[in-house]
This record gives structure tokens, sequence and C-alpha cells, in this order.
């Protein structure tokens, strides 16, 4: 049954005026709202007055039987059915499926962290690897540096000024004691192969006979015997021969880089544009300009401390 203002099913809200006609609760309520009149209604249908109180003898409650719903609310209520058991088949296939994912993320994650710890280690590996390559050529710049170190020693030792050789110096020397003759002397100097070398003596060891051989005085044996001394002593001075000096090859100044724009190193005044400009030869590169000499016409750059000098027009 339908409430004759609203039109909509009144269900168990229906409520009956004294008139006999029948509204849902919110229609009468809307209706108490809505009157004119103090603390009655009028009827909407028949326009009667009647008291806006809800008792046994005003407005009651009706109890209506529920009647069989129209053929079109059953075939929805049809299709809701089907539409549950389908949604309940639906819940069933995701709980399984989220199962199944449960499964395969744990598989994952086990993969994922197997994967971590190789990274890890391989991390680790190449961490140590890396720090021996630094070792290694930390140590080799050392050895590079004392290589160079001792090849600049070593130029600087051969570019000094050696002594020339003197005229007067003896490779080796050979002195032999004077020979001593005996009777027949004349035979033996005319025969050099009998010629016999003994070493020095002393005056005691000379035979006292008369007419055998004169012996030698002391006084040239001590001069003798001085000679080679001093000799001796001149062979063990070394001088170095010219033909020995190895010659030093100089090698040419390295020439500067030249920059333009942007890529010049520069404080001061300003810097070329246009002009190349060699590297300066200041510790840190950087050249320091002076403006001196700018006129109107042109723009002048002087580096104070490697003295380049430029100029540029002021003319596009």
């Amino acid at each position: 049954m339908e409430c004759q203002i609203c039109v909509d099913d009144l269900g168990d809200r229906a409520y009956c005026l004294p008139c006999g006609h029948i509204y849902c609760l919110t229609c009468v309520g809307n209706l108490q709202q809505t009157s004119t009149r103090f603390q009655s209604i009028e009827c909407p249908v028949c326009r009667r007055v009647v008291p806006a109180r809800i008792s046994s003898d005003n407005i009651r409650k009706v109890f209506l039987n529920p009647s069989s719903p129209p053929p079109q609310v059953q075939s929805i209520q049809v299709r809701l059915a089907t539409r549950d058991r389908e949604l309940e088949k639906l819940k069933a296939k995701l709980a399984e499926a989220q199962a199944l994912l449960a499964t395969v993320l744990e598989a994952k994650e086990k993969e994922i962290s197997e994967v971590t710890q190789k990274f890890l280690h391989l991390t680790t590996e190449y961490q140590e690897e890396v720090a021996e390559h630094r070792r290694t050529r930390n140590e080799l710049r050392t050895k590079e540096v004392e290589i160079k170190t001792l090849k600049s020693k070593e130029r600087e030792v051969i570019a000094q000024p050696q002594p020339s050789p003197s005229p007067f110096t003896f490779t080796s020397t050979s002195i032999l004691p004077r020979p001593s003759f005996s009777k027949g002397s004349s035979s033996i100097l005319a025969d050099p192969t009998r010629l016999s070398v003994n070493p020095p003596v002393s005056k005691e060891s000379f035979p006292r006979r008369s007419g055998s051989f004169f012996p030698v005085p002391l006084s040239s044996q001590s001069t003798q015997l001085a000679e080679p001394e001093r000799v001796r002593t001149r062979a063990n001075i070394t001088t170095p021969l010219v033909s020995q000096v190895r010659k030093v090859k100089l090698e040419p100044p390295k020439e500067r880089e030249k920059k333009t724009g942007a890529g010049i190193l520069w404080r001061g005044y300003g810097c070329p544009q246009k002009t190349p400009v060699p590297e300066c030869t200041a510790s840190d590169g950087y050249h320091y300009f002076s403006g001196t000499g700018t006129n109107q016409y042109s723009k002048r750059y002087t580096c104070n401390i490697c003295r380049f000098s430029c100029s540029e027009s002021k003319r596009n």
C-alpha cells in the first residue's frame, strides 16, 4: 500500500487520521509543521480539521498485512540473490589467490635475501680490491718519486763541470830495481837474455871483494825507492776522462696551453674574450690582469705575474 502524499510504500509506518485517510509518519509530521492552525492539522484529501495528537482517539497507527511484491521487485530480488552467490564464489577465489600470493611472496623474499647477501659479499670484495689497488698505486707513486729524485741528483752531478785530465797522470807504473852485475858483466850486457833482475838489497848484503862490482850508494837507492811511492800516489788519483762523461740532453721548455673565454683563470680588471691566453706561471695558475693602457677605442690586458699582454677592440 502506498502513501497518498509521497506515494511511497507504507510498510510499518502507516498512520490513520480520524477521517479514515492513511498516511505515512513522515507526511503526518510534515502536515503538523506546515499547518497554520494551533495543534491541529487539515486532511489533504477531505479538508477535515483534526487534532495533531497520536492517540487511540485521534491519529492511530495502522498495521497492514504485507502484500506480495510486484514482479519487478521479485526479479530484482532474484538478481540480487544470484549476485550474492557470485560474490561468495569470488570471495572464495580471492582467498585462494591471497594464499598463493603469500607463498610466492615468501619464496621471492628468500631469493631477495640471498641476492642481497651475495651483493654485500661482492661489495666487500670489491672494496678490498680497490683498497689493495690504491695501496699498490701509492707504492708505485712513491717509487716513481724516488726514481725521479735519483735521476735529478744524477743529472745535477753530471751537469757539474769536471776537471780536465792532467797530462802528468800515470795509469800504471812499473819501476824495476837496479840490476846486480857479477864478473863478466860485459857479456851479460851484450846478451840481454842473460840479464838477471834481483830484488833491492841493503848495503851489508853486498860482497866486499875488490874488483867484483861497485855497490850502489845509499843516497841513490833512497831516491830510487822514494820515486815509486810518489808515482804510485799520483796514479791512485782517479781523474774521469772526457769520453766517460755522459752528455745530458737539455729538454726544451714546455709550451703553455692556451685558453679562451670562460676557460681563462683570472683576477683583477678583466680577461680577454677573443684572444687565446697561455697558462699563467703562477703557482695557482691565475692571471692578475690590469687595465693599464685602456682607452676609448680598445681594452688593454696585462698580467702582472707572467707579463702577458694583449688588446681587444671595443667595437663589435
